[in-house]
């Protein structure tokens, strides 16, 4: 062997190489890219769930709230005082919390990443929201415009599987 063979076998080496650390980096870059989604979708639950807290925690915050609501959170929730039997306030407070967990959930899902991951949060979700006062929540179409089309058409999906079982 001369050098001028080895110094082609060392740049074919060089070059795979190259082309290896380049797959490497393209998905460290991609995960870390699904990593911060994630991290950007729980920050953003967290906040609504804080701000959520805030309300059910005072009554006078929550008086104001619900005092400047406009025609589509009112109709949702005097409907839902109706159905439960319940007074504004008090619906007031199961929206709320209902939001929470249906933003928790949702974080929860759009993060899936086994089978085994959507098998078990399918389970809560079918179980926690197939009953009042999820049942009545997620049934309301001004509820249910709070969150993306597909996650819902998957709560659907849950409920529905947990009915006919």
């Amino acid at each position: 062997m001369n050098w001028d063979a080895a110094g082609t076998i060392a740049e074919l080496v060089g070059a795979i190489a190259i082309v290896v650390t380049l797959w490497y980096l393209a998905l460290q870059i991609k995960y870390s890219r699904l990593a911060t989604i994630d991290t950007n979708r729980e920050n953003r639950v967290v906040g609504i769930r804080e701000l959520n807290g805030h309300l059910i925690a005072n009554s006078d915050a929550r008086a104001a709230w619900n005092k400047s609501l406009g025609p589509t959170q009112r109709k949702l929730i005097d409907e839902i005082a109706s159905s439960l039997s319940l007074d504004f306030d008090q619906a007031s407070l199961v929206v709320l919390q209902g939001w929470n967990w249906m933003f928790t959930h949702w974080a929860q899902y759009r993060s899936i990443k086994a089978p085994e991951d959507e098998s078990e949060l399918m389970n809560i979700v079918a179980v926690w929201y197939g009953d009042e006062p999820m049942r009545s929540l997620i049934n309301h179409p001004n509820f249910r415009a709070s969150f993306d089309s597909e996650f819902v058409s998957w709560v659907d999906s849950a409920i529905s599987a947990h009915d006919d079982a």
